[in-house]
């Protein structure tokens, strides 16, 4: 992507919308955060299903390709 292609909108949101029409839609699918078991290089890995480790930034993908990412802790119960 360059800036050549990104034109400029003066609201933000426009521009973000703009962005993920025009570059996340083609680019980012199902498979994306999939990784083969055996590659060393990768950067997800394991984590033990506690509070401690489950934190906000971490991410859960799926068997099916469904991505989660924790954004914080909600105590139990609350709506």
């Amino acid at each position: 992507m360059s800036q050549a292609k990104a034109p400029r909108a003066a609201d933000p949101v426009q521009a973000a919308a703009a962005f993920i029409k025009r570059d996340v839609k083609s680019a980012v699918h199902s498979s994306t955060a999939r990784t083969r078991p055996q590659d060393e290089a990768a950067d997800t890995y394991p984590l033990p299903m506690t509070r401690e480790a489950i934190r906000p930034g971490v991410t859960f993908a799926d068997p099916y390709g469904h991505l989660l990412v924790v954004t914080g802790w909600v105590p139990q119960g609350a709506t």
